[in-house]
């Protein structure tokens, strides 16, 4: 079978990455099996929810390789990324009560993202591309990527439901999000390496298309404004706008 068609039947597999994954190492150390038990749900349960927000953490990720004999290799790899990773999907048309209803992903990790997905209601989530599965049950996340046209990286991530501190996710245009995170005032807190008292502010970290910049709060005659200099995010109940160092200002729409 030539190479890119082996390539291709690998992201056929990622239901078997959890197998493949656990192998990977010793029982001890076995990815899943150290993973936190997660918070159960009924069928019913899964079947109605209308949108899931996850806070993820990546665990080591395997590496498949074909050489030109259409012989497999595996290797596992480091997670690509330490920070926790926030995936929201969302049912296009939560009325429907088919078995598999449109849905979208969205994502501070743009490989986790999809605008076409298909949801599963008593089980999984998956991408219409098929490289990306959410497995409602456990809740694994689970990527096949193909790269270099002879490597399929398969990573997983570990997830919980997210907290009432999880960034919040902002539509401006089509191609320009912001995911933003606020951040409360810790007066007078000690700092044990200088004599002296520190007084924090309240702050936004907004995660933009392209980079992220921390705001402090600023005085503000409606809503909630944090401001540095040229660049402003202003909040009026669920709509904002963003202004990046005097650029142009981007409307913005809360999905939350």
């Amino acid at each position: 079978m030539p190479i890119k068609l082996l390539c291709a039947a690998l992201l056929d597999l990622i239901p078997a990455a959890a197998l493949l994954l656990g192998n990977g190492a010793t029982a001890d150390e076995s990815v899943l099996d150290s993973a936190p038990a997660p918070e159960s749900l009924s069928a019913s349960e899964l079947s109605s929810l209308t949108r899931i927000k996850w806070q993820c953490t990546e665990q080591p990720a395997l590496r498949v390789v074909v050489n030109a004999q259409g012989i497999l290799a595996s290797e596992m790899q480091s997670a690509k990324t330490a920070q926790p990773v926030q995936i929201h999907a969302i049912k296009l048309e939560p009325d429907d009560s088919g078995t598999y209803i449109p849905a979208k992903l969205i994502s501070t990790e743009n490989d986790l993202a999809s605008p076409a997905a298909n949801w599963s209601p008593d089980n999984s989530i998956t991408t219409s591309d098929g490289r990306l599965r959410l497995d409602l049950t456990d809740k694994y996340v689970f990527l096949a990527k193909n790269e270099f046209g002879n490597q399929t990286l398969f990573r997983h991530f570990d997830c919980e439901t997210a907290g009432k501190n999880a960034p919040i996710h902002y539509q401006c245009e089509p191609d320009f999000d912001l995911w933003v995170r606020f951040t409360k005032a810790r007066s007078g807190a000690s700092d044990p390496t200088v004599d002296k008292q520190i007084n924090k502010e309240d702050s936004a970290v907004i995660q933009y298309t392209g980079g992220q910049i921390e705001l402090p709060q600023a005085v503000s005659g409606s809503g909630a404004r944090y401001a540095r200099a040229d660049s402003v995010f202003w909040i009026k109940g669920s709509s904002a706008t963003f202004t990046l160092a005097g650029d142009e200002e981007h409307r913005c729409q809360a999905e939350d």
